[in-house]
């Protein structure tokens, strides 16, 4: 009962504080969420592809027909791939539209469908006409025949499947995958092997990258994927700086805030601390007491705090990407709170260190 007496005492004579730091811990805990929630989505690659995956360029069409062991059409290209690897994953990019060619051998490559089917070895062995879209791009479509189908490079793919993208909104899916043996593609790009393609083949990948490298014109982009801490931070902060900035900024204003509100809590509580100064409490005791409730005043502030983000986090807001409340999440959230709550205790500290016996009196 005393403890929660003493504690209503404190909300009572702290509803500055109590504001001030509740609106931190929502802030905090709200824009951290989301910038965990990115990062976890930079070290997971788009388009069902692992880590092991590398993203390389074939510079120009204009290969040494000496030396490039007749690799000059995508089905000498995929040959090629076959006889390096049993087992593998491949795309190449479309430059005006987002969407990839796939082929693969021996993996699974299915995206999260939602009607339909995805390509076998037939659609690729018979070069057929193939598309498997996002539900995304579902009304560009349109019917013949009973069939479905969707337009690439005014081409016309069946659509056999479709998908749902995953959740990722830093490496986001392709709208469309088609098949990238199809009699369409083969003869747009039958002799036209320049582009930008990923290659996924585990533990072989860089191997078999190497070896394309030894015949035909690659630049490897080591930017494709970032494994380093710091390469995930970089790429975390430069899609979602939005999700840094209020946190920062929450920090100032708190800071620039905490000389007048706790002048004020010091004002309200100052017979309190006249009383204990005169009963025989030193001046240090007094100082750990006040930095002592600062932190329960934090602590509290940070329960509601996230109570209040939880119930926020429910509604649909475009600035978020998304919510992540792991126990990361809640653990790192209370740190920055609480650090920002010690940093203005030392300022609330300092305060009190300015005030004499007779000004606590009056």
């Amino acid at each position: 009962m005393i403890i929660i007496a003493h504690i209503k005492y404190l909300v009572t004579n702290s509803i500055q504080i109590f504001i001030m730091f509740i609106t931190t811990a929502v802030m905090v805990v709200l824009c951290l969420s989301n910038f965990i929630e990115a990062y976890s989505m930079v070290d997971q690659p788009a388009d069902q592809m692992s880590n092991s995956y590398v993203e390389f360029s074939i510079l120009t069409n204009q290969v040494d027909y000496e030396t490039n062991n007749n690799i000059n059409t995508l089905k000498e290209l995929i040959n090629f791939i076959n006889n390096d690897s049993k087992s593998y994953l491949f795309f190449k990019e479309n430059d005006l539209t987002n969407g990839k060619a796939v082929y693969f051998r021996n993996m699974d490559f299915s995206p999260k469908l939602i009607d339909g089917r995805s390509f076998n070895e037939t659609d690729f062995k018979n070069h057929t006409n193939t598309i498997l879209i996002s539900k995304d791009v579902l009304d560009q479509t349109f019917e013949k025949n009973g069939k479905t189908y969707y337009i690439v490079e005014n081409n016309a793919y069946e659509v056999i499947g479709v998908y749902e993208k995953s959740s990722n909104k830093i490496n986001v899916d392709s709208d469309y995958y088609l098949n990238m043996l199809s009699a369409n593609n083969l003869q747009m790009h039958e002799n036209m092997i320049a582009g930008l393609y990923q290659l996924d083949a585990a533990n072989q990948t860089d191997q078999i990258v190497k070896n394309l490298s030894m015949v035909l014109p690659i630049e490897i982009n080591d930017k494709s994927k970032s494994n380093s801490f710091l390469d995930k931070m970089q790429k975390t902060l430069s899609t979602q700086a939005i999700s840094v900035f209020p946190i920062l900024l929450v920090a100032l204003m708190v800071l620039l805030n905490t000389i007048s509100i706790t002048s004020n809590w010091i004002g309200r509580r100052k017979k309190e601390i006249a009383i204990r100064w005169l009963c025989g409490a030193t001046k240090e005791d007094i100082k750990r007491l006040l930095f002592f409730e600062y932190i329960i005043i934090t602590t509290l502030c940070f329960l509601i705090g996230f109570i209040l983000a939880y119930i926020i986090s429910r509604v649909n807001m475009w600035i978020f990407i998304g919510f992540d409340f792991s126990l990361t999440t809640i653990l790192i959230a209370y740190f920055i709170t609480l650090t920002i709550g010690i940093a203005s205790s030392f300022i609330l500290l300092k305060q009190y260190d300015s005030y004499e016996i007779n000004r606590l009196m009056r």
